[in-house]
């Protein structure tokens, strides 16, 4: 009579119900877990010795499902991740071919015919699966995403026998295909699907790049995606720069609207059932080859950035002369005002004006190009955008507003101020960020204010030249070979500048 009951509690105790002989109770090693107990309120045993031991070889397995349920109940949830609610759907796979077993044997203790030995013999194949998944649980618990994939590769490398590996196989499969989805919408479409933040890649949704024209730091591309590195999984940690990069050029090309399929975008769920390291090499390297591709193909052939560079050559580095020349003529008088009192949109209208009559008419980026005026000298600006930490030096906490500037920078007049400004569309804009602008601002500045001095040299020249006829050359003969040298040095000067370097 004892096995007979012994046995019904044991079914019950297999479905994690509570028996009449054997409950659970809190286990005296581990206050957060509980475990069966063979008459825990007895004050002695009454069981005989034998029977005893056959069941607490069985008890294990009954505590083993009932931790697995618990799991699986409590990962079940949306707060846990696609990956979770995968493993926990594979999990249950497994309960329910355990969970039939259980009613196989019931059917049979119903016909007289189970014992404990012979339910002991019966259970060993689910026993060791149960003990398998038990200790992968215990792992799991706290984890998500990528990082309950690296512990499923873990358990699967150092798996010692096939059927184990086999187990472990199934449920990395089934867990990694949520995530593998989420890598192919990444890597093929630039498209970031992580509603649970359990993938590889982190999207800050307050770097935006409309605010790439005011950003001295120059952060967009090193900050808008970010890599993960507690989610990326193990047989993915040689490849997760390329996954960050691969994404990150076609979300440029995806923000450009320009249209690009990848050839195969199903290559990668393919792969399922194989995750190891080397099966995902070939896949992720094509991907970002072609990505790539595209990227450039955008930037130089559709956004035509070698242009806009001739275009940024052509005036911040004044090698159209007639530009300089024209705009001098016509400007020069408002240039000579103190910076304050100079009228910007006077100066603008004369800069369209001239952009028009000059031979970069044909300029497709003239529209793009207006005029500034700088509240700093040359050095000043230099000194500043350094303390910024924009001339190689620990960024800081740049003000809103960009760098600021200090010293006499107000009293400067309008030649030292003025300086030329480019308005650079998404996606070149990521190359010529406000922080490159700014040194080629600098760079037209200096040159700009060089060749005005040539040009008020050439000036002096030519009144002294003017004054031969009237015998007074000896007068004028120390000022006029000063003048000379300063126009040689100038114009040696900015060929060093505008050629050789």
């Amino acid at each position: 009579m004892q096995e007979v009951a012994l046995i019904e509690d044991l079914l019950y105790n297999m479905m994690s119900l509570p028996g009449v002989y054997i409950q659970r109770r809190i286990d005296p090693k581990d206050k957060n877990r509980q475990i069966y107990v063979i008459e825990p309120d007895d004050n002695g045993p009454t069981c005989d010795a034998a029977l005893r031991q056959l069941v607490e070889r069985v008890l294990p397995v009954c505590s083993a499902h009932d931790e697995i349920e618990v799991f699986i109940n409590g990962h079940s949830g949306f707060d846990f991740g696609l990956v979770s609610q995968a493993l926990c759907a594979a999990l249950r796979v497994l309960m329910r071919e355990y969970l039939l077993l259980v009613n196989q044997l019931d059917a049979e203790f119903n016909g007289g015919e189970l014992t404990l030995q012979k339910l002991w013999f019966y259970i060993q194949p689910s026993a060791k699966v149960l003990e398998s998944l038990h200790r992968l649980v215990l792992d799991l618990r706290r984890k998500r995403g990528g990082q309950m994939l690296s512990v499923l590769h873990a358990f699967l490398v150092n798996a010692n026998d096939e059927e184990t590996s086999a187990l472990y196989e199934f449920l990395l499969t089934r867990a990694a295909k949520p995530f593998l989805d989420m890598l192919g919408r990444w890597i093929y479409f630039g498209e970031l699907d992580d509603a649970y933040e359990e993938f590889l890649i982190l999207e800050r949704r307050d770097v935006m790049k409309e605010s790439i024209d005011r950003d001295f730091r120059d952060s967009y591309w090193e900050s808008r995606f970010l890599l993960r590195k507690e989610m990326v999984p193990t047989f993915l940690q040689r490849f997760s720069e390329k996954i960050l990069t691969t994404g990150k050029y076609l979300n440029v090309v995806r923000e450009s609207v320009k249209r690009a399929t990848y050839p195969d975008p199903t290559e990668l769920s393919r792969l399922e059932g194989r995750l190891q390291e080397q099966h995902f090499s070939e896949p992720l390297t094509k991907a970002w080859e072609w990505a790539n591709r595209q990227l450039i193909d955008l930037v130089l052939t559709e956004e035509k950035l070698l242009d806009l560079l001739r275009s940024l050559k052509r005036y911040f580095f004044l090698e159209s002369g007639d530009f300089f020349t024209l705009f001098l003529d016509a400007a020069e008088d408002e240039l000579t005002k103190p910076a304050r009192t100079v009228n910007k949109e006077k100066l603008e209208s004369l800069l369209e004006l001239v952009l028009g009559t000059t031979a970069c008419a044909g300029d497709p980026f003239n529209e793009d190009l207006t005029c500034d005026l700088v509240t700093a000298t040359v050095q000043e600006q230099i000194f500043a955008l350094k303390n910024a930490g924009l001339g190689g030096q620990p960024m800081g906490d740049l003000p809103a507003g960009g760098p600021q500037f200090f010293g006499p920078g107000q009293s400067i007049k309008g030649i030292e101020a003025f300086s030329l400004e480019a308005r650079v569309k998404w996606p070149l804009n990521l190359i010529l960020s406000r922080r490159t602008l700014t040194k080629y601002q600098i760079l037209f500045r200096h040159l700009f204010y060089c060749k005005y001095t040539e040009r008020q040299l050439g000036l002096s020249w030519q009144w002294h030249q003017s004054t031969k006829h009237l015998n007074v050359s000896r007068a004028f003969l120390t000022s006029s070979a000063l003048t000379q040298r300063m126009l040689h040095f100038s114009r040696n000067l900015i060929y060093n500048l505008t050629v050789e370097v």
